[in-house]
């Protein structure tokens, strides 16, 4: 700042007075808004599927369901950061005023602890909460790629501003740093990073009966007690899914991909599952009774203790499957494939059009129960999984 009168120097200090406290009220006002979208996004992942419950916005009195709140938070975020940048840019007018003359805040302080705390404040707390929205997004692909969009281009944003400034003090390593800040909060959405497998999606103990999930990303999600019953999963991604003790009664897994879930317990009774994968899936005690499961691959699957009663499993395929105790009394097994199966305890008495051609494919024990004039090789070994 040029040599200046006394009149001058209190013109300064006096519209500097104002931009501080302008900028205190607004940065406190985004820190607020900040942690209460934090604390609203603590909700189970189960609001964003069912939009359920209200949002009270702070500030202007408003109440807004869940899913509005997911698009209107994120652009309510981001006015409160620019009308803040805008007042930054504006004090930079007054960086020559002695920080004896300037007010008692962080961001007026000269040391180079105050001046980090600052710019994480104002350039990285946004950034920050709007990755909170993503995580909390990520289960409905349009809202993800909607915050994911904000979150780039407001990231970069920002990080091009104050890189630029920085540059402009001469501050490199600031510049530097904060690049760095700004690569590591993007990194959660790069599909490198494998953010489900980090941070799984969890809908456990919900009720999400007789909806339409299609729409939904479920995979690697944890779904233990969850109620299911009658939804649609058509042709759904469902690799990895913790489900135990979760109920599927009558519903719609055409085409879905359940490969390597866990299942144990789970009630698939009258579910459809007709070409649908559940590659090197575990069924432990599962019920699958009357269930459709025509064309089925269980190629690697283990299952152990499941009722597959009255299930329709023609053409299913247990190639290389771990058979235990697995009851198939009265399911349709017309052209099934067992080549490699190890069947071990499991019961065929009352099973249906199956063959010995199909059981020439696969070895069992001495336990496994098959109608009159159908027999199995003994397996050479036999190894629990």
């Amino acid at each position: 700042m040029e040599k200046c009168s006394e009149n001058e120097l209190e013109s300064w200090k006096k519209r500097h007075a104002e931009l501080s406290n302008n900028i205190n009220r607004t940065l406190l006002t985004l820190l607020s808004f900040g942690f209460f979208c934090a604390l609203t996004l603590n909700q189970p992942d189960e609001m964003v599927i069912k939009n359920g419950g209200k949002v009270k916005i702070p500030f202007v009195d408003m109440q807004v369901d869940f899913l509005t709140f997911l698009i209107i938070g994120p652009i309510a975020l981001l006015g409160i950061t620019a009308y803040l940048i805008l007042y930054l840019q504006d004090m930079k007018k007054y960086d020559g005023l002695p920080c004896s003359e300037k007010q008692a805040y962080i961001f007026n302080l000269d040391d180079k602890p105050a001046k980090l705390i600052s710019s994480i404040l104002f350039f990285g707390f946004t950034p920050l909460i709007l990755l909170m929205f993503y995580i909390k997004t990520r289960i409905n692909p349009s809202y993800a790629a909607y915050m994911a969009t904000l979150m780039v281009l407001s990231t970069l944003t920002m990080a091009v501003y104050f890189f630029y400034q920085q540059l402009q003090k001469k501050e490199a390593v600031s510049a530097i740093a904060i690049i760095f800040v700004c690569g590591l909060l993007l990194l959660p959405i790069s599909p490198l990073f494998n953010l489900n497998s980090r941070i799984p999606i969890c809908v456990s103990g919900a009720d999400l009966a007789n909806l339409n999930l299609k729409d939904f990303r479920l995979a690697g999600a944890r779904a233990e007690k969850t109620n299911f019953n009658e939804s649609i999963f058509f042709r759904m991604e469902l690799t990895d899914l913790y489900a135990p003790h979760a109920e599927f009664k009558n519903a719609n897994f055409v085409g879905a991909n359940l490969d390597r879930s866990d299942l144990g317990s789970a009630n698939f009774e009258k579910a459809i599952l007709s070409w649908s994968s559940m590659k090197g899936s575990r069924l432990t005690g599962t019920v699958m009774k009357e269930a459709q499961m025509i064309e089925t691959d269980l190629t690697g699957a283990t299952l152990v203790n499941v009722n597959l009663e009255n299930a329709n499993l023609s053409r299913a395929v247990f190639k290389e499957a771990y058979l235990e105790h697995v009851i198939f009394n009265e399911a349709d097994l017309t052209g099934a494939i067992f080549e490699k199966a190890k069947l071990f305890g499991a019961n065929f008495g009352r099973a249906r059009n199956l063959t010995q051609e199909q059981l020439n494919m696969a070895c069992g024990d001495k336990d496994t129960i098959f109608a009159a004039g159908l027999s199995i090789k003994e397996c050479p070994s036999r190894i629990d999984r």
